[in-house]
C-alpha cells in the first residue's frame, strides 16, 4: 500500500522539485544576496514553507490526473495502474482535495507573511491548472504538453518571486540572479515539452483510442519525433549562445560543462528517439531525457558564490 502511495505521487518527481528549489535558493539567491548585503523577503523557514506547498500541489496533480486516467492507462501501462487497482478511487479524490487544500493554505500562509499575496493567488491557479490539464487540457492538441510545461518552468521562478522584493536595493540591479534563474525555468519549459511529446509518442495506442487531440494522434508519430527533434536541436543552440558568453568571460569549466553534460546526451537522446519503435523504447528515451533535465539542473552548483 505505502508503495503503491509513492508510486502514485510519482516521489521521484518531487523530489527533483524539492531539489529544484534548493539549488535555486542556496547557490543562487543567496550567495547574491550575502555578496550584495541584501535582506531576502523569504528565509529559510518560508523556503521550507514554500517547497511543501509546491510538493503538495504537484502531489495533488498527480493523484487526480491518475483518477481520470485510468481508462487510457489500463492500455498504455496496465501493470502500473494504481488509483482503482490498489487505490480506491473515493480515497484518491480526497486524498487529492486534503493535499491540495492544505498546499494552498500554506501557500497562503507564506504569501501573507512575506508580504506577496499574489503569489498565493498564482499557487491557486497552479492547482486549477493541473485540475483541469487532468480533465480537459490533456486532451487537446498541445495545451496539456504547454501547460506541464508552464507549471515545471514555475518551479524555479517562485523561489525568486518570494526571495526578492524586486526594489534596486539602494541601487544593486538584480537583473543577474534573475536572468540566471529565468534561464533554468527556460530550459524547464522546452525540456518538458519535447518529454511530454515523447511521451504522448509512447501513449499513442491508449491515447487515440480515447480520442485524445495529442500531436502524434493528430499528426503521426513521425512528424511527432520530427518536432521534439527540432526543439531539441533549438535546445542544443541556445546552449551555445550561452557558451560564448562563458567563453568571453574565460569560464571554460562552464562551457565544458553544458558540452558533456548536456549538449552530447541531448544528441544521443535524439538518435535514440529516431531509432525507437516500441512504448517500452520511447519509455527509454524519456528516461534519458529526465536525466538530462537533472544534469541541467545541478548547473546551478557552478554558480556557487559567482552570482
Amino acid at each position: 500500500m505505502f508503495s503503491a502511495i509513492l508510486r502514485l505521487i510519482r516521489f521521484q518527481n518531487l523530489g527533483i522539485i524539492v531539489l529544484t528549489q534548493a539549488l535555486m535558493y542556496f547557490f543562487i539567491i543567496v550567495p547574491f544576496a550575502q555578496k550584495n548585503g541584501i535582506i531576502l523577503s523569504m528565509d529559510i523557514r518560508e523556503l521550507i514553507l514554500v517547497v511543501l506547498s509546491t510538493v503538495l500541489i504537484a502531489a495533488g496533480g498527480y493523484i487526480i490526473n491518475d483518477y481520470f486516467d485510468i481508462r487510457i492507462d489500463r492500455i498504455n501501462r496496465p501493470l502500473k495502474v494504481i488509483v482503482d487497482s490498489f487505490i480506491e478511487r473515493r480515497i484518491a479524490i480526497a486524498a487529492h482535495i486534503v493535499i491540495t487544500a492544505l498546499a494552498l493554505l500554506i501557500a497562503g500562509l507564506v504569501a501573507y507573511k512575506t508580504g506577496k499575496l499574489w503569489l498565493g493567488i498564482l499557487q491557486v491557479i497552479s492547482a486549477g491548472l493541473l485540475w483541469f490539464y487532468s480533465t480537459d487540457l490533456k486532451y487537446r492538441f498541445l495545451a496539456g504538453n504547454l501547460a506541464i510545461a508552464f507549471l515545471t518552468a514555475l518551479v524555479p521562478m517562485l523561489v525568486l518571486f518570494y526571495s526578492f522584493t524586486f526594489d534596486f536595493y539602494d541601487g544593486i540591479n538584480l537583473l543577474k540572479p534573475s536572468l540566471i534563474i529565468t534561464g533554468f525555468s527556460f530550459f524547464a519549459f522546452l525540456a518538458t515539452v519535447v518529454r511530454e511529446i515523447t511521451k504522448d509518442i509512447e501513449d499513442y495506442e491508449g491515447d487515440k483510442v480515447y480520442g485524445c487531440r495529442t500531436l502524434p494522434v493528430r499528426f503521426g508519430m513521425q512528424k511527432s519525433r520530427i518536432f521534439a527533434v527540432i526543439l531539441t536541436l533549438l535546445i542544443i543552440g541556445m546552449l551555445g549562445m550561452v557558451q560564448s558568453f562563458f567563453l568571453e568571460s574565460g569560464k571554460m569549466y562552464h562551457v565544458a560543462y553544458l558540452f558533456i553534460l548536456l549538449q552530447i546526451p541531448f544528441l544521443i537522446f535524439i538518435y535514440r528517439l529516431m531509432k525507437a519503435k516500441t512504448p517500452a523504447g520511447f519509455h527509454s528515451v524519456n528516461t534519458l531525457l529526465k536525466l538530462i533535465m537533472l544534469a541541467g539542473l545541478f548547473f546551478a552548483l557552478t554558480y556557487s558564490g559567482q552570482v
